[in-house]
């Protein structure tokens, strides 16, 4: 259900201005290069918004100058809350979305400094406007800002970014996080569909 929620959100502002590559939740990735091993955050639901890709890829969300923009959701926790309506479930998923721009790219020189305040701010209008949002299986969905990190170098620590990626953390280039706070509710009927599943792969 998480990545469900994320995905939620991610297509709530994936028309917000600067945002390039976009995904829902991301997931640490471990990989061998050069006989040291590298982590590195990987999302199945990446949007590429460009002019030769536009669905949903399996790609690295690593900073990049050839990017305008990389963001996507970290799961943090989730925890059982009570129900505000007749639905059984009810939980609270906290998530950090995480935005890096390459201001070069993003805008004009006399005002580009400023873009990353203002597409925060437009990110948390846009998600925090008071709607409870919903689909087939969730309802009552409703955010709230949990905390605005600090910026810092440690919004990346996590990763194993070498000086070719951590040369992108430095100004012309910004970043900025947003924790949040989704509560949602779910219908017991979601637990009782029925599925099949495929007979066991032979040995």
């Amino acid at each position: 259900m998480i990545d469900k929620i994320s995905l939620i959100l991610r297509d709530k502002i994936k028309d917000i201005a600067g945002i390039h590559k976009i995904s829902g939740n991301v997931y640490t990735v471990k990989k061998s290069m050069n006989g040291e091993e590298k982590k590195m955050p990987v999302s199945d639901t990446a949007l590429v918004l460009n002019c030769e890709e536009t669905g949903e890829l399996e790609v690295a969300m690593i900073p990049d100058s050839d990017y305008q923009s990389v963001s996507y959701f970290e799961p943090i926790s989730t925890r059982k809350v009570s129900a505000i309506s007749n639905y059984d479930c009810a939980f609270s998923v906290r998530l950090r979305y995480v935005w890096w721009g390459n201001l070069p790219l993003l805008g004009e020189a006399d005002n580009v400094r400023m873009l990353p305040a203002l597409i925060q701010a437009n990110i948390i209008k846009m998600l925090c406007d008071g709607e409870y949002l919903s689909d087939e299986y969730m309802r009552s969905v409703k955010i709230e800002v949990s905390d605005i990190p600090v910026k810092s170098e440690a919004l990346f620590s996590k990763y194993s970014y070498n000086e070719l990626v951590t040369q992108y953390l430095k100004s012309p280039y910004a970043y900025f996080a947003i924790d949040f706070e989704v509560y949602f509710e779910i219908s017991d009927k979601c637990f009782s569909i029925d599925y099949t599943l495929n007979p066991p792969l032979p040995c």
